[in-house]
């Protein structure tokens, strides 16, 4: 190998280090500032219903809180582990990382059901009724659960697997959470913002957007109010959840 050659990698080398440490500061931002919105979302009715009266949860929506916030932390800890460069522990986390998704669906599905049963639709954004609401839920769940399982599918693909793991948490977790904002303005605009800041962060420094953002967005504006109310308000998804709150 020539002297030019090494020092031409060299350079190259020099170049990606930058862009590898700007990038991984963005998803670690990205990580925590998703679970400041679900703490601020869930403060009132989980986190700090103590100060705020709130009526009590069930065992069921303990579990499940602990869990779904066993996410974030899980999240958190592994982008932090990419960003400072330890990637083997976050590659022996990964393993774990399945039996928690598993056990979201199961509780996911469980607090959906129990929600509707209960009646209760008034903090899922567009939900009319509890058999919206439940529809609502189901959806939120189905989109975490195909981004999560690119995102482990992908996992030896580093771009992807950031973004796919971001997206997953921005687009169909946080949003369940933002809705609940004791605030006057409507979150829509900010369930967009957290939404769309990879993109955007994408064209700044890539001047393109990756394809996993692509379909990550496709799926995310797809099942996005409009659908989720002509099919949760549709006289075949009321019999079927009758059928399956019965």
């Amino acid at each position: 190998m020539s002297t030019i050659q090494v020092t031409a990698e060299a350079h190259v080398a020099r170049k990606r280090i930058p862009n590898f440490t700007r990038d991984n500061r963005f998803f670690l931002a990205m990580a925590i500032a998703c679970a400041v919105g679900v703490l601020a979302g869930f403060s009132r009715t989980y986190f700090l219903k103590t100060y705020f009266a709130t009526p009590a949860l069930s065992p069921l929506f303990h579990i499940h809180g602990i869990v779904f916030s066993a996410w974030l932390v899980y999240f958190v800890v592994q982008t932090a582990l990419i960003a400072n460069r330890r990637v083997s522990v976050h590659r022996r986390l990964g393993y774990a990382g399945t039996a928690l998704v598993s056990a979201m669906i199961v509780l996911g599905i469980a607090a959906a059901i129990a929600t509707a049963k209960a009646g209760l639709f008034q903090h899922i954004l567009f939900a009319h009724n509890p058999e919206g609401a439940f529809f609502f839920s189901l959806v939120s769940l189905m989109n975490f659960v195909i981004l999560v399982g690119a995102g482990f599918y992908f996992r030896r693909n580093r771009q992807a697997h950031q973004r796919l793991m971001l997206m997953a948490t921005a687009c169909a977790l946080l949003p369940v959470a933002l809705s609940r904002l004791p605030v006057s303005a409507h979150p829509v605009a900010l369930i967009f913002v957290f939404a769309l800041a990879g993109p955007v962060y994408d064209l700044l420094t890539l001047r393109r957007i990756h394809r996993a953002y692509g379909w990550s967005l496709l799926l995310f504006f797809l099942t996005q109010p409009p659908l989720r109310m002509l099919v949760g308000n549709s006289a075949a998804w009321y019999r079927l959840a009758h059928w399956l709150l019965s």
